[in-house]
């Protein structure tokens, strides 16, 4: 008699697997660990179901349909002569592989019935784009069908008939579920503003066929006063934002619309027009995304002169985005390609979804980056910070300097005011240059550090690898002794502040910088609060 726990197992493992595949997806696409790295994760699932299956398996004391087995040494037992029966006619025996009866799984119509939902609507409103939502949110698919079927077989393991036939997902299920995963990988990827697909005219949309037809946006002016809120929505494309001298808001640029016939771009092109509201202080550019009765994709690219004392919110649908020049806040939401902000007197925010480089330079005010798993803030940008996928670094910074990162590799010049940093993994390099030092509390879960200091600095450290080594350049005044598989240094270099450094896997190496070490004291008096420093400014190279 087989275990029902074991039966029960065998049953979801298919649902188990898949919510595993689509979790890892979700979670590589969501600006976490690649699945290129996490897809050992699948194997260790399956084996792990696999050994809890046998586990709990009660072993059969005879063959299924058999006798039991004779003790070895034994003779095997010989029934006695019984006569052959009359042949009886033959009966088509009952279809192995039904667990459930006649009754299939519900998945299926689920997902049909989803199906039918998205494209009801896509045909009342244009705006919802069945491609954006299936690209982002595809792996979530899977990790429905996996639910659904675990709440199946348990409903069916409660009512006693579940056999050991069923074993979840069978092999026309996994070839759907494979064909899944390369669709959505790829309209992720076809997806991506900075994918070469989108820079090859096709740009976010999922009109592939005919010509793409440009268009000139005619020149639009405003006045819109000295200090304006400039807020540009429902925006798809590149923009360029200068600030200038004077009152007036000025636009242009142009349009791309790819269509079969130039009379359907002519009808998608006047569906769109860019419009520029101005209601009091508040300014409001608005260039539609979809147009005509066939809601094809516009792709707009603006050049935009407003007054440098403006502020700016951005609430874009892809594209890169460049600014400069502007006294006011920036705020930047929705999502992207590349940003680069120069030449900032306000604050600045990025709270959205850009996958491409993130480039500060000279900002006067608070800076807060919260993207792609990357979490930053900074009190000013005097230098340089850029972020991209697996890689941050930020050169002449003034903090407190706060930085919590998934999976990248940072490196850090020329900063004061204190460093918080926590990597989940990916190696840290790090070097202050102005005396006196600022405190440091650094940590990763799997990656190297690398300290420079200056042969000046007066500090007190305490260093900790669990897993690795750590090599030292200041001497006998820092104790290193082993610890386990790791190493721990300890240690005060004259009265400094105190620096932190650990890693769960990974080398700690404390290096003398041979660079001339700056002074807090000559760096202060530059810049204004209300005028942004030049860039470039003490920049350790």
């Amino acid at each position: 008699m087989n275990n029902s726990l074991s039966l029960y197992l065998r049953a979801i493992r298919g649902s188990v697997l898949l919510i595993t595949v689509g979790a890892l997806f979700a979670a590589s696409q969501a600006g976490g660990l690649p699945i290129q790295r996490t897809w050992p994760l699948i194997l260790i699932v399956a084996g792990l179901m696999i050994l809890a299956e046998r586990l709990t398996a009660v072993p059969q004391s005879a063959p299924l349909g058999g006798q039991a087995q004779a003790p070895y040494g034994a003779a095997p037992y010989t029934p006695p002569f019984t006569p052959t029966p009359q042949a009886t006619p033959y009966v088509r025996p009952a279809r192995a592989g039904r667990v459930f009866g006649r009754r299939r799984s519900i998945a299926g119509p689920l997902v049909v019935i989803l199906i039918g939902v998205l494209f009801l609507l896509q045909t009342l409103s244009p705006v919802f784009s069945i491609a954006r939502l299936a690209a982002h949110y595809w792996p979530y698919l899977l990790i429905a069908w996996g639910l659904v079927q675990i709440l199946e077989v348990s409903a069916y393991a409660m009512r006693g008939r579940l056999n050991a036939n069923y074993c979840g997902v069978g092999g026309g299920g996994w070839l759907f579920v494979v064909l899944i995963c390369l669709i959505g990988s790829g309209m992720f990827a076809f997806q991506r503003p900075n994918h070469w697909w989108y820079h090859s005219g096709f740009r976010r949309g999922v009109a592939v066929f005919g010509a793409e037809h440009d268009y000139t946006l005619p020149t639009m002016e405003r006045a819109v006063g000295s200090a304006p809120h400039v807020v540009i929505e429902g925006f798809r494309g590149d923009a360029k934002i200068t600030g200038s001298s004077g009152t007036t808001l000025t636009l242009n640029g142009r349009k791309a619309i790819r269509a079969m016939d130039t009379k359907t771009a002519d009808r998608a092109n006047g569906s769109t027009p860019v419009e520029v509201q101005v209601d009091g202080n508040n300014v409001t550019v608005r260039c539609p995304e979809n147009g005509g009765q066939d809601a094809i994709p516009v792709t707009t690219d603006l050049q935009l002169s407003i007054p440098s004392g403006a502020s700016v919110q951005f609430d874009g649908l892809g594209g890169d985005l460049s600014l400069s020049s502007i006294a006011g806040d920036v705020r930047l939401g929705g999502h992207g390609g590349d940003v680069h902000l120069e030449k900032v007197g306000g604050g600045v925010t990025v709270d959205g979804h850009y996958e491409g480089m993130i480039s500060l330079q000279d900002i006067a005010q608070h800076v807060h980056v919260d993207n792609m798993g990357t979490h930053l803030d900074l009190q000013r940008v005097p230098g340089e910070v850029r972020i991209d996928r697996g890689m941050l670094s930020a050169q002449n910074v003034i903090g407190p300097m706060k930085v919590d990162t998934d999976s990248t590799d940072v490196t850090l010049q020329n900063f004061t005011q204190g460093l918080e940093l926590s990597v989940g993994r990916g190696d840290v390099s790090v070097q202050p240059t102005q005396m006196p030092l600022s405190s440091m509390n650094i940590h990763t879960r799997s990656g190297n550090i690398d300290l420079h200091l200056p042969q000046s600095a007066r500090f007190t450290i305490a260093a900790n690898t669990r897993r690795g080594d750590i090599e030292n350049d200041f001497g006998e005044a820092l104790a290193e002794q082993a610890s386990g598989q790791g190493a721990r240094l300890e240690g005060a270099i004259g009265a400094g502040p105190d620096i932190t450094l650990t890693t769960d896997q990974g080398t700690i190496t404390v290096r003398r910088s041979d660079q001339k070490p700056t002074s807090n004291k000559n760096k202060a008096s530059k810049g204004t609060e209300n005028e942004p420093v030049a860039a470039g400014t003490d920049v350790v190279l």
